[in-house]
């Protein structure tokens, strides 16, 4: 009876200490709080045991859905009497060391639940939308008052210093934009609070100055530049002081608050009169609002040599990760100079090189902790989805050669063929109301763009870059390719078939041919990148991106590396050219590869179709070329700027010719002529891009014109022809095959 008494009392003392575990604290919007083991500031939820004994809540679950009690279990762990558990809701899914859920808050609000293995609810937090860095929890702790909290107090009591949740909204009186003539602007709030309001980018705080009367928005002109003399490069080479005061727009932060405490959020705001109006340009307007620190601080600037620059010699600019990730408004503003889009977002510095420039390229992240995880707009116009999770705001101080365009044109020469490339278009850009010049607005690559051009989902792309490195996903299925392709004799015929299984040779022999022709020359140990999906017969593709080295060196020969043996005194690791190298040993592959070279040299990479596409987009970029030069003054000049244009319509002239004699070198002629030895007909076979006039001379061996020149027109793909030579004499000729702009010779031997 004894036994039976004292077992009792431990379930009661056991059911009783359960009854005590409540969702304590929440976090839904960590931008500063605190962050996990990996440096991510990450939603977070704190559990806490209000018994006198500690409570093990192994089996226990968490959940963000009222359907789905059980979502995500908690592991075999104790919590101390009295005590508490920080769980990161961040969709890591961990539970060992640092324990993260598979999911993560919503920052507009949801509830949270904590069920007992037996699945009852124990403790449920209501939806609660909270600002940026405050939480919400109980007072006290384990108590039934829920109170939201502007300081959080993960893994420690809560504080009675909450305030009741209250929502202050605020808008302005104009809509965002351009407007002809000057205009005022008023903040409307819908209670009563303390508006607290900054001009130059800085976030609003209780000694902000409070917006009393309306803010006047007119011409800046005179107003001394803040931002654009902050020197963002470490070298003379890479920045200099602009030619004088730079065009400037008015932007706004503002914020509510009630007795110092924020009880709203901020809005921000991009009004301009009297520059960059719709009758001054045609493409769309960027305004960034960034707290000054973030991006020239000293020590914390991302956009500046700064610290890291004096003691190591690299600047913070390299800084790289999401411990890197600063908030930022971003404001996008159609040609006509109307708002299309405005939301919160993290921004980080993208690229490589390029970091060194003045004028750097910024990677946008749509995140729910900033508000919303994709960018809403069609910004695209080839592109059929709407939706973006990641941008890129790509400098023009890439291009090698400041043509200012040159990797934008490259993408435009290869958009008729079958190939993934980053959609882009050309904006001017304001940093904190200051002018930033051209960029370009891009998708960025990762498994999301790829999701978005297939209508698939992100979790089932395959995508890898320089080493078969994994970026997403797995690189097993390549892998395989690879050792099956290394195991077969270079000269079997089978190597192509079995490629055809594991890659889309097509696109693959575009995307080579293309990189080859355009003298790249920060491939292929770099940007290269290729993917596939989980699907049973997906195959690799290759994506097109980054050509800001290539139309260069018209004379480059970046072929013959894949027809020779490994020459250590080369600047190109080996693993870069071994796949394509085993391919070209290959007959088969040798010739499809051969073939389609001189198809797209007669079509998107004859110097005819290069120099229009030169042309079309030096008049779109041209009229912005000018306040680029006077804000970063690289060009040193508008004349330098067009010299610089001018090169690259050498490379266009060039080019062809010097890789006609490269392919002569290293590879077979572009026609198949047979029987040969002959007697009364010559059958000619051809591949050749459509529309491309073909002709062929036959030549004794002195020289002399033995036939009528025949020629055909317009020939498709594949091409053939017969020639009646039945009044030739036997002896040896010469065939010339002419092709658009190529000409090709051969013997022939009639018997």
């Amino acid at each position: 009876m004894r036994y039976r008494l004292f077992f009792i009392i431990c379930i009661v003392w056991g059911v009783e200490a359960n009854a005590q575990l409540s969702i304590n604290e929440i976090q839904s919007a960590n931008h500063n709080t605190i962050s996990d083991e990996d440096g991510d500031y990450e939603d977070w939820i704190e559990l806490y045991n209000n018994s006198s004994v500690p409570v093990n809540i192994g089996d226990w679950f968490l959940s963000d859905n009222d359907s789905d009690p059980t979502m995500w279990s908690l592991p075999d762990t104790s919590i101390p009497a009295k005590g508490f558990l920080l769980v990161w809701a961040s969709g890591k899914d961990r539970k060992k060391g640092h324990l993260h859920t598979n999911f993560r808050i919503s920052s507009e609000g949801e509830p949270i639940l904590l069920t007992s293995p037996e699945g009852i609810t124990f403790s449920r937090i209501s939806p609660a939308k909270l600002l940026p860095d405050q939480s919400f929890g109980r007072t006290p702790d384990g108590g039934q008052r829920l109170e939201t909290f502007h300081t959080a107090t993960p893994g420690a009591s809560n504080l009675v210093s909450g305030t009741p949740p209250l929502l202050v909204s605020l808008m302005f009186d104009q809509p965002q934009g351009f407007q002809s003539e000057a205009f005022f602007v008023n903040i409307i709030s819908n209670r009563t609070a303390n508006i607290h309001y900054t001009l130059d980018g800085s976030e609003p705080t209780p000694e902000s100055p409070i917006f009393e009367e309306s803010i006047a928005v007119t011409s800046l002109e005179g107003t001394p530049n803040v931002y654009a003399d902050v020197p963002s490069g470490h070298r003379s080479r890479f920045w200099k002081k602009p030619m004088g005061e730079v065009p400037k727009i008015r932007v706004i932060r503002a914020r509510p608050f009630i007795n110092n405490h924020a009880v709203g959020p901020e809005i921000h705001g991009s009004f301009w009169t009297g520059h960059h109006n719709p009758v001054d340009i045609d493409i769309p307007i960027v305004s960034f609002i960034v707290h000054p620190d973030h991006f020239f601080n000293y020590e914390e600037g991302i956009y500046v040599p700064g610290i890291d620059y004096d003691s190591m010699d690299v600047p913070n600019s390299w800084r790289r990760g999401r411990q890197t990730e600063k908030p930022a408004n971003f404001s996008y503003f159609d040609e006509g100079g109307k708002l299309a889009l405005q939301q919160n977002i993290g921004v980080r510095i993208n690229g490589g090189g390029t970091r060194n420039t003045g004028q750097k390229s910024l990677r946008m992240y749509a995140r729910n902790e900033y508000g919303t995880n994709t960018f809403d707009y069609p910004f695209f116009a080839e592109r059929s989805n709407q939706q973006y999770r990641r941008l890129l705001l790509n400098t023009t101080q890439g291009d090698y050669s400041f043509s200012l365009f040159k990797d934008e044109l490259t993408t435009n020469i290869v958009k008729p063929l079958d190939m993934e490339y980053q959609a882009f278009r050309p904006v001017l850009v304001f940093l904190n109301g200051e002018y930033w010049a051209l960029h370009f607005l891009k998708e960025r690559r990762d498994q999301h763009y790829i999701a978005a051009l297939i209508d698939d989902e992100p979790e089932n792309i395959n995508l890898l870059y320089r080493n078969n490195v994994t970026s997403h996903g797995s690189n097993a299925h390549y892998l395989t390719f690879l050792n099956k392709l290394q195991s077969m004799d270079a000269g079997d015929p089978g190597i192509l078939e079995m490629m055809e299984k594991y890659v889309d040779v097509d696109n693959y022999i575009d995307y080579h041919v293309v990189q080859i022709f355009l003298a790249n020359y920060d491939w292929p140990h770099n940007n290269i990148d290729w993917w596939q999906t989980n699907a049973p017969k997906s195959r690799w593709r290759w994506i097109f991106y980054d050509l800001d080295a290539s139309f260069r060196k018209y004379d480059l020969d970046n072929l013959t590396p894949y027809f020779r043996a490994h020459d250590p005194d080369q600047d190109r690791p080996e693993w870069s050219y071994l796949t394509m190298r085993k391919l070209m040993a290959n007959p088969q592959f040798r010739k499809r590869f051969h073939d389609r070279f001189y198809q797209l040299m007669q079509g998107i990479l004859s110097t005819e179709n290069l120099l229009f596409e030169i042309e079309k987009i030096r008049e779109q970029v041209e009229p912005y070329v000018d306040d680029y030069v006077y804000r970063w003054r690289i060009p040193s000049s508008v004349t330098e700027w067009k010299e610089n244009v001018r090169s690259l319509e050498t490379f266009a002239r060039l080019r062809p010719h010097e890789i006609h004699r490269i392919l002569k070198r290293n590879m077979s002629k572009p026609f198949n002529m047979y029987p040969n030895p002959g007697e009364d007909i010559i059958h000619l076979q051809w591949a050749t891009h459509p529309g491309v006039d073909v002709d062929v001379h036959i030549y004794d061996m002195s020289g002399r014109t033995m036939a009528i020149p025949v020629n055909k027109e317009g020939f498709a793909d594949a091409a053939a022809l017969s020639l009646n030579v039945a009044d030739l004499q036997s002896g040896m000729y010469v065939i010339r095959v002419r092709m658009g702009q190529f000409y090709f010779n051969d013997k022939w031997v009639k018997s």
